[in-house]
């Protein structure tokens, strides 16, 4: 599993975990921060900045964005 740059303090050790357990969607973590967001994989887009095919929809609390792994961008949906 690869670590990614966190969309909350923009350092790498956001990194993905499924539990079906706990939920159906991906569990996403920070190692460093403790942030966490979840993805629906049923929504997958390609990054407008990057061109990587699979810039993904995360949610936390209120909130939804569009975030890449790529790239690390971040785009808030509301």
């Amino acid at each position: 599993m690869s670590l990614h740059k966190c969309p909350n303090c923009k350092e790498i050790g956001f990194f993905w975990s499924v539990d079906h357990e706990i939920t159906p969607l991906t569990i996403w973590n920070c190692s460093i921060c403790g942030y966490h967001a979840l993805e629906d994989e049923s929504f997958e887009s390609p990054c407008p900045d990057c061109n990587y095919p699979y810039r993904l929809l995360l949610k936390k609390d209120d909130s939804e964005y569009w975030w890449c792994s790529s790239c690390a961008r971040k785009t808030l949906l509301k």
